[in-house]
């Protein structure tokens, strides 16, 4: 009779170990659909935002990315701060 009941205790023990396990896993496929569905609609909104770029772009606008692109040594040793929290005059 001790060992019937030592053997249901460890059948329980295993099924609720077996159910946080379960449980667990679920937690993680759920938020990893959510973070890919998410990161993906991030990149549909990156991909708007490029495209509008493009597609705006002048010809000043063009040579001055030219131009930081060819001078990107001088460009990098700038110490510079870019602040959105304040209002430019």
């Amino acid at each position: 009779l001790d060992i019937l009941n030592e053997l249901a205790k460890n059948a329980f023990l295993n099924l609720f170990n077996l159910f946080k396990f379960s449980h667990s896993v679920t937690d993680v496929l759920l938020t990893v659909s959510m973070s890919v569905a998410t990161t993906e609609a991030s990149f549909s909104k990156l991909k708007i935002i490029k495209n509008y770029l493009r597609n705006t772009m002048t010809q000043t606008r063009s040579c001055s990315l030219a131009m930081i692109s060819t001078e990107k040594e001088l460009v990098n040793s700038f110490n510079y701060v870019i602040s959105l929290d304040s209002p430019t005059n």
